[in-house]
């Protein structure tokens, strides 16, 4: 038919052939689609998101045996200008230690906001599947709203402003002082595996790249953290055998292909200009 045919073409949430223009049904979910939606869904199963948690609990029909454990002590952390007494522990910034733990959708949505004050669902556009940072790693909208609460209780994002309009209305939050301090932490630390290359270093590069500022000391970082593993892999591959000189074989294969990509950004960044930091 003709007019599906143009239908699909039609960017809308709702078209209507041969029929009036103004249709409700409860059982088809409604929202608009880009920015003369309401960002969200409502009606039938689209009501299920919009007003459920999904939730994993599990049960079994014994107690299972748990070893006690020792309570850990709260380590005491020195001044940085103090020097450390012989066994004592690195002194810790204490901004680093006052931080609750995060996931790395809540740190994607800090740093994001760390570099321009947005509303939810403009961070959401980024982080859906043909967002700017989608391509890297994508984040349901449900969880970016869920993370932008979670932040707020930590106080490491404040709202700014509400967008005045006919439709729902939304609220811009911006990173407060101490989450901008975070966010730019989190941005110059290597990760620690070389699995996390796919996901939070390739998340760092790009929210680097989104406000054209240098990776190279980030890069330089991340070689040193990955050096060692790829030679204590290489080390270990020497004295195995059967599916565990397979296993390290492929681990060493990841970690080599890792550090050669490393370099290669690492030229790449080295020829490409640069903002200053602040110019933008």
């Amino acid at each position: 038919m003709r007019g599906l045919d143009l239908a699909r073409k039609i960017p809308t949430g709702i078209v209507h052939i041969n029929e009036q223009t103004v249709d409700d049904e409860a059982n088809v979910p409604f929202g608009g689609i880009f920015d003369s939606g309401t960002g969200t869904r409502f009606g039938g199963t689209a009501n299920l998101d919009a007003f459920t948690e999904t939730r994993w609990i599990t049960i079994r029909g014994d107690i299972a045996p748990i070893p006690a454990r020792p309570v850990p002590r709260a380590a005491t952390l020195m001044p940085m200008s103090a020097p450390p007494s012989m066994g004592a522990q690195p002194s810790v910034p204490p901004a680093a230690t006052s931080l609750p733990e995060m996931s790395l959708p809540e740190w994607l949505v800090l740093a994001i906001l760390s570099q321009q004050p947005a509303h939810g669902f403009a961070v959401a556009q980024l982080t859906a599947p043909g967002g700017g940072l989608g391509r890297v790693w994508q984040v349901q909208k449900a969880v970016v709203y869920r993370a932008i609460g979670r932040l707020l209780d930590a106080e490491l994002i404040a709202p700014e402003v509400t967008e005045p309009g006919l439709g729902p209305q939304r609220t811009v939050y911006a990173a407060s002082p101490r989450g901008h301090e975070a966010a730019g932490r989190w941005l110059r630390t290597p990760v620690e595996h070389v699995r996390e290359i796919r996901s939070q270093l390739l998340l760092k590069l790009a929210l680097l790249d989104r406000r054209g500022q240098d990776p190279s000391d980030l890069l330089r970082a991340q070689r040193a953290v990955l050096e060692p593993i790829a030679a204590a892999i290489e080390a270990s591959q020497a004295q195995s055998t059967g599916f565990d000189a397979t296993l390290l074989a492929w681990r060493r294969a990841n970690a080599v292909a890792t550090l050669d990509f490393l370099d290669r950004i690492a030229r790449i960044a080295r020829a490409e200009p640069r903002l200053a930091p602040g110019a933008c």
